[in-house]
């Protein structure tokens, strides 16, 4: 411990909350895929979150967007994952007049939600997702949640808290905005992902570490980072977003896309066996917990 310098904010949020042990801090992995940014592991919790916070104010605001349109997005206007999160929130969307998703990037959940809701909008950094929806989609998007001015019944986010460096504040302007009564939901990648912590391959570790995710949650870190910004009757739901062929593919060629690669294997009741067990184990890759304002 005495030789790492940690200056990821992430970090005083989980000292503040107890959720971690100063001595019980290690190395996980010496290197993301950006650079030799330390990944490190309070054993205590198993919770994983970088040593340094490397990027700039404004990294998100100026980069391009990196996410493409692959032949799933270009034939729907939505990807899968997008598809999944609506079938899973459904219920949460039809008892709601304003949705408002965090971190909206190309708008496919907001297509998706727009008829069940009297109103959808959008929050997003990245100038160019934000005018690609409003041109394309005739949706509002924000520029910063900060800006949005109406209290919605149901506020988003999908894989955005791991990309924040002070979560704590974040949370509670989320629940300010939130209307009361209102619900929030908040997908974010697993730290006990199979693949990383019962497979523990160096060439997943290289992949799956990035110098944007500053942090990988448990389900207890969550709740209590939840628990903390005010919101009740919080539940985590384990979900596998990467099923058997995937995991197949980093077994057998330790790279990514065995679910593309060996899609002409693809057995339904295989893979859904497979992700049952993950769920049910709680080793899954993704946490999504839904939770209600007072």
């Amino acid at each position: 411990m005495s030789e790492l310098k940690i200056n990821n904010p992430v970090y005083e949020d989980l000292i503040k909350l107890n959720l971690i042990d100063p001595k019980e801090i290690r190395v996980f992995h010496n290197k993301t895929r950006d650079g030799d940014f330390k990944v490190l592991i309070d054993k205590s919790s198993d919770l994983l979150f970088l040593e340094k916070n490397s990027l700039p104010e404004n990294y998100y605001q100026e980069s391009p967007e990196a996410a493409g349109f692959d032949n799933f997005f270009k034939k729907n206007g939505y990807f899968e994952d997008d598809l999944r999160r609506f079938n899973f929130l459904k219920k949460y969307i039809k008892n709601n007049n304003y949705l408002l998703d965090v971190g909206s990037e190309w708008g496919g959940f907001l297509k998706l939600s727009k008829d069940y809701c009297k109103k959808v909008e959008g929050a997003e950094l990245n100038q160019i997702a934000l005018e690609y929806v409003e041109k394309n989609l005739k949706i509002k998007v924000h520029k910063d949640l900060r800006l949005v001015n109406d209290k919605p019944d149901l506020l988003t986010m999908f894989h955005v808290l791991e990309h924040i460096p002070y979560q704590l504040n974040f949370l509670n302007l989320a629940y300010e905005k939130l209307k009361s009564g209102g619900n929030i939901v908040i997908e974010v990648p697993h730290a006990n992902d199979y693949l990383l912590k019962k497979i523990n391959l160096p060439e997943v570790k290289d992949f799956l570490f990035w110098n944007e995710h500053l942090v990988l949650h448990t389900k207890n870190s969550l709740k209590a980072f939840v628990d903390s910004a005010g919101f009740i009757e919080a539940k985590i739901f384990h979900i596998q977003r990467y099923g058997f062929l995937n995991h197949f593919g980093w077994l057998h060629d330790r790279k990514p896309g065995g679910h593309e690669k060996y899609l002409d294997n693809f057995n339904k009741d295989l893979n859904d066996s497979y992700c049952r067990w993950l769920i049910e184990t709680e080793n899954t890759d993704t946490l999504i917990c839904v939770a209600k304002k007072k």
